[in-house]
């Protein structure tokens, strides 16, 4: 995103409006590479974000308080001692760079005012965040300390004296002069770039993207070749589209399908199929812009790593189901033991002591049967070695079938729950699995500061005949839904063989049997069913229904199982041409 030296000086401007004067009540440091500075106004407080991190390197105003670990860092508790209570003097960008230093004026041990700069450095993985003493130009602190092993220019550590980042050898498009930026694009180095590379390279302050709309707003092909741009195309972009842009702000966001894609503090050249909305603060916009877009962000990094959980145990119990239906298929073969302790036992009289093995006939009069003796047994003594056998062998038997109902349960759920991350849209959602998967022992409980999410409410929608539809988002959802929310005589949907949502289609109370429920609501109820289920992708998938009345909870089963009687099976395509229709009636 373009968090550049353009939008940085509009930023300044706004910073320096709303914060100069005013005191530094707290400081956080929510994430290893942000701060959160509580700044004391009039009417209440702000919350000044300063993050050197790689990809968002951002600092604004947020209307968001954040988080207060229980330990803050060592940073942090020195920024503290030497910033706490301090009074803002103002926000300075250094050179239209990606540079700003925050001047403050502090009480020091021995309570005299003096001032010191949080230096705040936006460059990339370079970034960092320096407290300095800038009469002496030394370093207090640093967020992140180096020392020459990782950069030739310069090292970070208290007491060392402060080097600006290396300059990046740019023209400053507030201070520079035609010519100079003439020449400079029109140089051996930029001779086969495209100009909106060309002015990238030239100028600082000025990301590629920004320098991408920079030509479009002069209605030059960002692509051309610089060869192409004449001294007309040149001199409108110096003299008329980059002085309005450094002077005038107008924060704007890009927004797409899933939300804002980019921010700029002017008004680009609206992309298709986008909407561009304006707002009175760049502060403001970027609060939305980032707020919204790192929102989205950790919400696909915390499903992708619970899914990843999931699928982890689910491989685990598919791996274990298969051993233990081999162990299974190797045990119901010693029916065959109990038949040579019966045969010995039977004819053991017959039998001399000291054979390895015996020839028997079947009790059924067809065939004969081979038994392996032990020479130093009788046959009695042999007898009674297969019927231990048999029985040790039945035990194990009856076990591994028992283990493989509850590993089969197991699975059911745990792909219950992939169903519910495939389908969840917000962190609250993921948490609330999160919760359960804890509860449930799937997941080592975490010591968080955050409160027990509260329940989130199903899914809604509307049937063609004006019934409602109700899908529950995750087990326990499914499971309250069906068993507390819905009357018995509402009617109950799941896709059949596959871990799903529970549906509830309410009936009215007119209803009396299920020949005058009507089609095309129970239809679509169904396609629901199938939609939000493990079977999705199936090109036809069986979903039961019955009433509400015959559903119930086996005793000690995990959330969302239930198992039902008395039922009809409908055929639904998950796709079928009605979905996006019906899709479209949520209602919160």
């Amino acid at each position: 995103m373009p968090f550049d030296g353009l939008a940085i000086s509009h930023l300044v401007r706004e910073l320096n409006q709303q914060l100069a004067g005013q005191r530094i009540e707290k400081i956080y440091q929510p994430e290893r590479d942000q701060l959160t500075l509580v700044i004391r106004q009039k009417r209440g407080s702000s919350h000044l974000i300063i993050s050197i991190n790689q990809r968002w390197a951002r600092m604004y105003i947020s209307r968001e308080r954040g988080e207060n670990p229980a330990q803050p860092t060592a940073f942090c508790m020195l920024l503290r001692k030497h910033l706490e209570g301090a009074k803002i003097l103002g926000f300075v960008q250094q050179d239209f760079d990606r540079i700003v230093w925050l001047k403050v004026a502090a009480l020091n041990d021995l309570m005299e005012w003096q001032e010191k700069v949080l230096v705040c450095e936006f460059t990339g993985k370079n970034a960092n965040v320096v407290l300095i003493d800038p009469h002496k130009n030394i370093i207090v602190d640093g967020m992140k300390r180096y020392g020459h092993e990782l950069s030739s220019h310069r090292e970070v550590h208290p007491g060392v004296e402060y080097v600006p980042p290396p300059s990046q050898d740019k023209l400053n498009p507030t201070t520079c002069d035609y010519s100079m930026f003439y020449q400079s694009l029109w140089s051996d180095s930029n001779h086969s770039s495209t100009i909106s590379t060309a002015l990238f390279r030239t100028l600082k302050g000025f990301s590629p993207v920004t320098c991408r709309e920079l030509c479009s707003l002069a209605g030059i092909e960002p692509d051309s070749p610089v060869g192409e741009c004449g001294d007309y195309e040149l001199s409108n972009l110096f003299f008329n589209i980059i002085p309005t842009l450094i002077s005038e702000t107008n924060p704007t966001l890009v927004e797409g399908a899933n939300g804002p894609e980019e921010f700029f503090s002017f008004i680009p050249v609206r992309p298709e199929n986008k909407n561009l909305v304006s707002y009175d603060s760049l502060n403001l916009a970027m609060d939305t812009f980032y707020n919204q877009r790192l929102a989205q962000i950790r919400f696909e990094s915390l499903r992708a790593n619970i899914s990843r959980n999931v699928k982890t145990l689910l491989d685990k119990a598919y791996r274990k189901l298969f051993f233990q239906e081999g162990d299974l298929e190797q045990a119901q073969k010693s029916e065959i033991l109990k038949v040579y302790g019966e045969l010995l036992t039977a004819y053991g009289y017959q039998i001399p002591k000291g054979q390895s093995k015996v020839i028997l006939p079947n009790f059924d009069g067809l065939g004969e049967t081979e038994i392996e003796l032990q020479p130093h047994l009788t046959p009695q003594q042999n007898a009674q070695r297969y019927f231990k056998q048999y029985a040790k062998a039945k035990k194990a038997r009856n076990r591994l079938e028992e283990l493989i109902a509850y590993n089969r349960q197991d699975i059911r759920y745990l792909e219950s729950i992939q169903v519910s991350l495939d389908k969840a849209s917000t962190i609250e959602e993921i948490e609330e699995i999160i919760d359960e998967l804890e509860e449930q022992g799937f997941a080592r409980p975490k010591t968080r500061s955050r409160s027990r999410p509260a329940a989130s409410s199903p899914r809604r929608f509307m049937s063609t005949d004006g019934l409602c539809i109700w899908v529950g988002k995750n087990n326990r959802q499914n499971e309250a839904l069906t068993l507390k929310t819905s009357r018995k005589t509402d009617l109950w949907l799941h896709a059949q063989g596959f871990a799903g949502a529970h549906v509830i289609l309410e009936l009215p109370p007119s209803v009396a049997s299920i020949d005058e429920v009507p089609v095309s609501s129970l239809e679509e109820a169904a396609i629901l069913a199938g939609y939000y289920s493990r079977g999705k992708d199936a090109e036809k998938v069986a979903v039961d229904y019955t009433f509400r009345s015959q559903v119930k909870k086996p005793r000690g089963s995990r959330p969302g199982m239930v198992i039902y009687d008395n039922y009809w099976t409908v055929f639904i395509n998950p796709s079928d041409p009605r979905l996006p229709a019906i899709l479209q009636t949520a209602a919160d």
